[in-house]
């Protein structure tokens, strides 16, 4: 009837003020756990290579006051994320090795100089390249630069082939989000104590 309807109405009218109210906030809250975790993707859990990984956490929250954060912005880093967040085992899909990048072959950040397919993007600076076991036995891609430096050597070791390379787990969100949930459940703690909810 129409006074079943009225009180509906002031539910609504209720909670929309209500999510006006903790939509700041909650949005606080959120952009305080991606510093969190940007901070741990800076150093202290996992170092910065390219950075990719970094630039892809960000946080949404919709009208409705529902809200993620973590790796959210498409990109490359989208790819190994989880891996780095929770380890694992990589092997290889499309050929038989791993290609490991030993220093030669990386840049000051650590980032990999080369990419995929090795034998195409290698061609420019070692036209010639071919495999030896090194004395630990591991299997090692060696290039060939055009000149040799003077005082060095012109065959430069690139790459240690591996069948397969486990990452270790680097959890750099169980933290932040623990801190996002308590510092919510403190927020409606608080509003709750103030009155706001309705009835």
């Amino acid at each position: 009837d129409a006074q079943d309807l009225k009180k509906l109405q002031e539910k609504l009218a209720k909670s929309q003020s209500l999510i006006e109210q903790l939509a700041p906030k909650f949005k606080q809250r959120l952009a305080e756990a991606e510093t969190a975790i940007k901070l741990n993707l800076s150093g202290s859990v996992l170092k910065v290579r390219s950075g990719n990984l970094r630039r892809s956490v960000a946080f949404q929250l919709s009208e409705s006051l529902e809200g993620r954060v973590g790796i959210i912005k498409e990109g490359p880093a989208q790819k190994y994320a989880g891996i780095q967040l929770r380890g694992g085992t990589i092997r290889p899909r499309n050929a038989k090795m791993l290609a490991i990048p030993l220093q030669a072959a990386l840049t000051a950040a650590g980032v990999a100089r080369f990419g995929s397919p090795l034998r195409n993007s290698l061609q420019g600076r070692y036209p010639e390249t071919f495999v030896a076991r090194s004395r630990a036995g591991n299997l090692i891609l060696f290039g060939k630069l055009r000149k040799t430096p003077r005082g060095g050597s012109n065959i430069v070791p690139l790459f240690v082939l591996k069948s397969s390379v486990t990452i270790p787990a680097h959890d750099y969100m169980s933290g932040p989000k623990a801190a996002l949930l308590a510092g919510i459940q403190a927020d409606l703690k608080t509003f709750a104590a103030l009155g706001v909810y309705g009835t």
